[in-house]
């Protein structure tokens, strides 16, 4: 029983602190750790036995709260600010009821469906992560070596979960999405560019190189289109 309370009561701590932020606006770094230990909580509820196993799994949902909460404060609107923190905590909900499926199945060593909703979750951090570097870039000149490091830090951590998919797939692969991922993001750091569609353009940057990873490279002129498509429009509209 508690397991399934489990799965309620992080997202319910994640929405409480967020509005409790917004509203009183004090007691961040308290309210930011309250909500990890929860997280970290509901994950040691939910997968028992399993936790330590799975320990790159925690760090990766700790990154990505991270992500959300710096992309959140960075928001002007605070209609805005709630609706979007309410809508997140949607997925984090659904996020830990996947994991509680997962680790319930007595497969959670070797099953690996929680990551095809993770890797959905892992993209969308991925870009609240990078548009709110390049934001930072733009309104408190933050350097190109930190705002490169960040993103390539989390993009390690969050591309390796990702690539577990496939267990044919090796550790060059990581590093070769590392590598091509670095390409775009100091070339994006350059342009005169909106920091949303740089962050977006990065991400399906990240987006096409990992599933034409995962897909060994059997749909890649489809992903390549798709992104140069993007690209273009994305392109088109900074400009217009």
């Amino acid at each position: 029983m508690i397991r399934y309370l489990a799965v309620f009561i992080s997202p319910l701590i994640i929405l409480a602190t967020c509005w409790w932020f917004f509203y009183y606006q004090h007691s961040l770094w308290w309210l930011v750790g309250i909500s990890l230990f929860f997280i970290l909580l509901s994950g040691r509820l939910i997968s028992r036995h399993y936790f330590f196993q799975f320990k790159n799994l925690w760090f990766n949902l700790i990154t990505a709260y991270l992500s959300q909460i710096l992309f959140l404060l960075l928001l002007t609107s605070s209609a805005l600010r709630y609706s979007l923190s309410f809508l997140l905590v949607i997925l984090w909900l659904g996020l830990f009821w996947v994991l509680n499926r997962q680790f319930d199945s007595r497969r959670a060593v070797e099953a690996k469906d929680y990551l095809y909703y993770n890797k959905f979750f892992y993209y969308l951090s991925f870009w609240f992560s990078a548009t709110s570097i390049y934001s930072l870039v733009v309104f408190v000149d933050l350097p190109l070596a930190y705002a490169i490091l960040f993103i390539l830090i989390s993009s390690y951590f969050w591309s390796r979960e990702i690539m577990k998919i496939d267990d044919s797939l090796k550790f060059y692969h990581i590093l070769l999405s590392i590598f091509l991922l670095l390409q775009i993001a100091v070339v994006i750091y350059f342009w005169a560019v909106s920091f949303y569609i740089a962050g977006t353009i990065l991400t399906l940057w990240l987006f096409f190189i990992l599933e034409s990873i995962l897909n060994h490279f059997k749909n890649f002129s489809w992903y390549a289109g798709l992104f140069f498509l993007s690209f273009v429009i994305l392109l088109l509209s900074s400009i217009f």
